[in-house]
């Protein structure tokens, strides 16, 4: 997926696609100077995420701080 693909499938930016993945934040691979990204990567990245997500909820607050 380009980019432009990517941000419109996450619902952000085209701009925080590639911050975050300049920073690592999000699985991709680049042709040359092109950014890429597989859909089955950015699913499992997004379920990870949701997971981290939910097991912050279930903490108690002392914990999370």
């Amino acid at each position: 997926m380009t980019v432009k693909e990517t941000a419109d499938y996450l619902g952000i930016s085209v701009d925080t696609i590639y911050r975050m993945a300049r920073a690592g934040e999000l699985p991709h691979f680049k042709i040359r100077s092109l950014y890429r990204f597989e859909r089955e990567f950015l699913d499992e990245w997004k379920r990870r995420q949701q997971m981290s997500i939910l097991e912050n909820v279930n903490k108690p607050i002392k914990d999370v701080i």
